[in-house]
């Protein structure tokens, strides 16, 4: 009897061991569950999605093309990778190029679409990832032309060649109101630097320019001076035009004549790769490395002139004027008939009420650095 009492009590007292043991590994097993729990609970709290600033590449020029897509990813937490997707706009497939980035809350990507792949419109989107979230920007469209065009009329406005690249400029002109008396269709056209095809002889420093652009329509003239800003390329930005040696201090606006390239005075904005000047009538513009000057450099290429509208030798241009020159005019018996003292340093034949001179050689003087210039120009019927 005493060994049944014995036997059943060690069987309650197994099993009471075995509960116990159980219930303790039911209780650490739940411990670990809830440390599972509390680390989701950490990753979770992520809920912004990442940020995307950029400004769109509108236009792209099909002689450069250069397409630069640059911008700032930012997250509350961590960045984890931005993508580039772009294609051709007329295709469904897409490239990808992929920046991945480790514990970043914020970074600048930049990315430039290779030159080959730029043969048509393109279309280009960007994403960014943080741990659980993504964003990403719409499919932006980027035309591939060479040209630009609008109507201006007497009120003025400006007009904006754009090409791809972020961190600089585009070509333009300001026409000032007054400068037209009439609505006009303005256009810029970037062309390839042998279309014209008249080699430039000195003061220019290359025989071909660096970068041409056609304003239209051409021989247009103004009533006023407007502004162009020509852009050029410095994509490394070491101070040089790309692919040249020249240095980019010496550059200058060049129009061209029919014949001749023929220099402008002009100043170069070098934080937004343009050279810049003002004109008063549209024709080529091309960028040159300009060389020094010499007395003849400033002196008018027309020799006679035929003032009668017909837009053909109607005025003598003096090339490479500092602002601030004044030109005198004087007819054979030495009286003065006219003065020219800002741009456009051009005469047209006419005295100072705007009438017609009389046919014959007239005698202009100015001074370049205190030095004394003097020459003759005839005008013709």
């Amino acid at each position: 009897m005493k060994n049944k009492i014995f036997s059943l009590t060690f069987l309650i007292f197994l099993f009471y061991i075995l509960f116990i043991s159980d219930l303790l590994y039911s209780q650490n097993f739940q411990s670990i569950s809830i440390s599972t729990v509390v680390a989701e609970a950490y990753v979770s709290d992520d809920i912004l999605p990442p940020k995307i600033i950029h400004n769109p590449i509108k236009n792209i020029s099909p002689l450069t093309k250069i397409a630069v897509i640059y911008g700032t990813a930012e997250d509350e937490k961590s960045l984890k990778k931005v993508e580039i997707h772009y294609k051709n706009s007329t295709e469904a497939s897409y490239l990808t190029h992929t920046f991945v980035y480790l514990d970043t809350k914020s970074t600048t990507f930049y990315f430039e679409i290779p030159k080959d792949f730029i043969k048509e419109d393109i279309q280009y989107r960007i994403l960014a990832y943080d741990e659980i979230n993504s964003t990403y920007t719409i499919w932006y469209d980027v035309s591939f032309k060479d040209s630009i065009s609008n109507k201006i009329d007497s009120q003025g406005g400006k007009i904006v060649l754009e090409d791809g690249n972020p961190f600089d400029a585009e070509t333009f002109i300001f026409i000032p109101q007054g400068a037209l008396d009439k609505e006009v269709e303005i256009s810029i056209k970037e062309v390839a630097n042998t279309l014209v095809p008249k080699k430039n002889k000195r003061p220019a420093l290359s025989e071909y320019p660096f970068k041409v652009y056609k304003f239209e329509p051409s021989g247009l003239r103004f009533k006023k001076p407007v502004q162009i800003g020509l852009l050029y390329t410095d994509l490394n930005n070491d101070g040089k035009v790309d692919a040249t040696e020249f240095d980019e201090n010496v550059l200058s606006i060049f129009w061209y004549d029919g014949v001749n390239w023929r220099n402008l005075k002009s100043s170069v904005d070098k934080d937004k790769n343009l050279v810049l000047c003002w004109v008063n009538h549209f024709t080529y513009f091309g960028i040159f490395p300009l060389g020094s000057l010499t007395k003849d450099d400033y002196r008018p290429k027309e020799k006679i002139i035929t003032p009668n509208n017909d837009g053909v030798n109607d005025f003598a241009t003096f090339d490479n004027i500092p602002q601030g020159t004044e030109i005198k005019i004087y007819n054979l018996r030495g009286k003065l008939v006219r003065k020219i003292d800002s741009i456009p340093y051009e005469w047209d034949g006419k005295d100072y009420e705007a009438k017609d001179l009389e046919v014959g050689p007239y005698i202009y003087q100015f001074k370049i650095d205190e030095e004394l210039i003097i020459g003759v120009i005839i005008i013709a019927r």
